[in-house]
């Protein structure tokens, strides 16, 4: 009887460890992932604002000399991807950054990412709100990750 509420506990610690949530005033950021790789590579994360409307404004990060903000498009049947200035954060909702659509986009002009990054590994990243600030994440990657609702 004690094995398998041990087990149930320590199963539910690692996936708490797991989901980090971090938070800036009324922002609270989780899940944030990455497949990783050595040239240019996308960064997922989901955004919830407990208060009123705020705007991620940007974001920086030690693995790439450029983080940028980009959404996908359809155009007439092809998805294009483009720079945006910035990504509205509605008041009492949620953002979920995912692949085919709102992302961060990690580049290096020359050379790709500065450091490759493999499965398991993790690095930190600073996203800045209008309005929250400054909030530091710490993203994982996983080239298996799949989106999740």
């Amino acid at each position: 009887m004690f094995k398998p509420i041990f087990l149930s506990l320590l199963l539910s610690l690692s996936f708490f460890a797991e989901a980090n949530e971090y938070k800036a005033g009324n922002i609270t950021v989780h899940q944030a992932w990455t497949r990783g790789g050595a040239g240019t590579m996308a960064g997922y994360l989901k955004i919830n604002n407990q208060g009123g409307a705020d705007r991620l404004l940007s974001a920086r990060s030690e693995v790439s000399e450029v983080v940028e903000l980009h959404q996908h498009t359809n155009d007439n049947g092809i998805m294009r991807m483009r720079k945006i200035q910035s990504i509205d954060v509605p008041a009492k909702e949620n953002i979920d950054l995912k692949p085919g659509g709102l992302h961060l986009m990690f580049m290096r002009y020359k050379l790709g990412i500065i450091k490759p990054l493999q499965d398991g590994e993790r690095f930190a990243v600073t996203l800045e709100f209008e309005k929250a600030g400054p909030l530091q994440v710490e993203f994982k990657v996983d080239s298996k990750a799949q989106p999740t609702d």
